[in-house]
């Protein structure tokens, strides 16, 4: 274990005592019958090695807060910036426009750009707009939640809509497709270029705006599930899946699925996919989680192995009719090791999920103890 060079780094420029690295040596669990590590004892290690470390960051972090309110109250407060709306959809829209708990009103409109240049050309009146806002329903606060703030996009949009009645259009499939389209829109928004994919760092406050959009998309009449009332059969899951974003406690403690992007020197989790095979006699499963290494390389996959299935259920949180995900990984392979998968903890979180939204592309899924734990997943175009 010394010879791994974050380790000697570690020791040579003092940060690490040799009485420390002792003393966690003798604190981790080794592999049975054994005195080394196993993969478990590895992370083990590697999650406590970190908490050293920990405590001087969070100084760091406070230190910094301190500075930004003491800078703050000496000076004039900080100014909104305004919000371009563009061809953002309304949810990201609103996103953008809300105040810390998620709502807007007349207030947070204020620094929606195009609607202030309607409102300074004439375009729209201040009382239409005052007459549209007081016609949607509002939220004991008095202001406009998600729900309400895209019925008010719409009726300000619809004011300078032509005649479209000889367009043919499904409103139920056209409003499903734009809170996809919502969604979507907003994890590319949260999920950084510098971060993690699958908003494996995203803030509490993100998680809790994706979870909203996903609520709306759960009810939205393009949910397979509803319209064949839990009648789901293992081809409407097969193929090739993506996973977009996961806000799964665990994978964000692990730093992906296997745990090995947040414990190989150099390496980070890259993304994941999820291949489903079904077919008269074989139910197959194979993830393949992308590490990413420092050199390029010397990256490489871990691919898991197994069986999966589904079962019939009604949701404990919504009372709706679900289907319960069920996989059972064999084997965890990556370069020249293959284990049996028994032995990765990490794996557990996915096991078991509550399937609460499917269309011919896109999948939610939630933790059956825990609805608030949820795996978007989009399908990979011609992947076989």
């Amino acid at each position: 274990l010394k010879a791994w060079d974050e380790i000697q780094k570690l020791l040579d420029e003092g940060l690490l005592g040799e009485d420390e690295f002792n003393d966690l040596w003798a604190k981790t669990k080794k592999s049975p019958g054994s005195s080394e590590l196993d993969v478990d004892g590895f992370l083990s290690f590697n999650v406590a090695l970190d908490a050293l470390f920990e405590f001087e960051d969070e100084d760091g972090e406070e230190e910094e807060e301190e500075e930004e309110s003491a800078t703050e109250s000496a000076g004039a407060p900080v100014a909104r910036k305004m919000v371009q709306g563009g061809d953002l959809p309304p949810g990201v829209l609103f996103a953008e426009l809300a105040d810390e708990d998620y709502l807007v009103g007349m207030d947070e409109l204020n620094y929606w750009t195009e609607l202030q240049e309607m409102l300074a050309e004439g375009d729209l009146l201040l009382s239409e707009l005052q007459d549209s806002y007081d016609r949607v329903k509002k939220t004991e606060s008095g202001k406009l939640d998600e729900e309400g703030f895209i019925k008010l996009y719409e009726e300000i949009d619809s004011l300078f809509e032509e005649d479209e009645e000889d367009i043919e259009s499904s409103p139920d499939t056209s409003n499903s497709k734009k809170v996809k389209e919502d969604l979507v829109a907003f994890l590319d928004l949260i999920i950084e270029e510098d971060t993690l994919p699958c908003g494996l760092e995203c803030t509490e406050k993100d998680q809790k705006q994706v979870l909203n959009i996903v609520q709306v998309l759960e009810n939205q009449p393009t949910n397979i599930i509803s319209m064949k009332k839990g009648n789901i059969d293992l081809n409407d899951l097969a193929g090739t899946w993506e996973l977009l974003y996961s806000s799964s406690s665990a994978m964000k403690f692990n730093q992906g699925l296997s745990g090995l992007g947040g414990s190989v020197p150099n390496g980070k989790f890259g993304g994941l996919k999820q291949i489903l095979k079904a077919s008269k006699f074989l139910t197959d499963v194979e993830y393949k989680e992308r590490i990413e290494v420092t050199p390029s390389s010397a990256s490489f996959d871990v691919t898991v192995t197994g069986n999966w299935d589904i079962r019939s259920s009604v949701s404990l949180f919504t009372g709706k009719p679900s289907i319960i995900v069920e996989i059972e990984p064999d084997r965890v392979t990556y370069g020249p090791t293959s284990t049996r998968a028994d032995h990765w903890k990490s794996l557990g979180p996915m096991n078991m999920l509550d399937l609460t939204y499917l269309d011919e592309d896109f999948r939610v899924m939630r933790g059956c103890t825990s609805a608030d734990t949820v795996f978007i997943f989009k399908k990979v175009a011609g992947a076989s």
